[in-house]
């Protein structure tokens, strides 16, 4: 475990995509998860008991970090590097078992906030996007899997059209090999 940190109010203990050195105990202040999104930065999250945890998921799957922690107030935090966590969690399974329940409560509520953004964004049946309308039998058409496009049969003005333009074929050539025209000229010049 390291020294107390502090952060003065709008600072950054960590940024969304930064590698791991460190895990975080919350001592003092309140702590905002944040993360970056088409409209900017995004509070997920607000830490204010003491003794919380946090970017604690980075040192166990290695990956960067999926979220930001910025102080929304003055705070104080102890670091917590990987092997000293690593070395703790280990040793006390009541702490590893704790880790797990935390991880498990914060995916069951990005999966309901996910839920409900999609409830919230999903298209009616007539919606109109940038004056583009969209109705549900568009819906139902489009192919999401572009190699189910080889399975989708064709449509019935397709089949009609390909019918139409072989049985025309088929008629031009049964036509020229029937009524064959004999276009030989006589020594008079005319056509016999």
């Amino acid at each position: 475990m390291s020294d107390i940190q502090r952060f003065p109010a709008g600072s950054y203990i960590f940024r969304e995509g930064e590698s791991a050195q460190y895990a975080y105990v919350l001592k003092s202040g309140t702590v905002e998860i944040v993360k970056l999104g088409a409209d900017g930065e995004s509070v997920i999250a607000e830490l204010t008991e003491k003794g919380k945890i946090f970017g604690e998921m980075a040192l166990i799957d290695e990956a960067p970090r999926s979220a930001g922690a910025k102080a929304k107030n003055d705070v104080e935090v102890t670091g917590v590097d990987k092997s000293v966590f690593l070395d703790y969690v280990s040793k006390n399974p009541k702490a590893a078992h704790n880790i797990m329940v935390k991880l498990s409560g914060e995916l069951r509520q990005a999966n309901f906030n996910i839920a409900q953004l999609e409830a919230r964004t999903s298209l009616d049946t007539n919606a109109t996007i940038d004056n583009f309308n969209i109705s549900e039998q568009q819906h139902n058409d489009d192919v999401d899997d572009t190699d189910a496009i080889y399975d989708t049969p064709p449509s019935k003005l397709v089949v009609y059209a390909g019918g139409i333009i072989l049985s025309l074929f088929v008629i031009a050539f049964l036509f020229s090999s029937i009524f064959e025209i004999d276009t030989t000229v006589s020594s008079r010049g005319e056509f016999t």
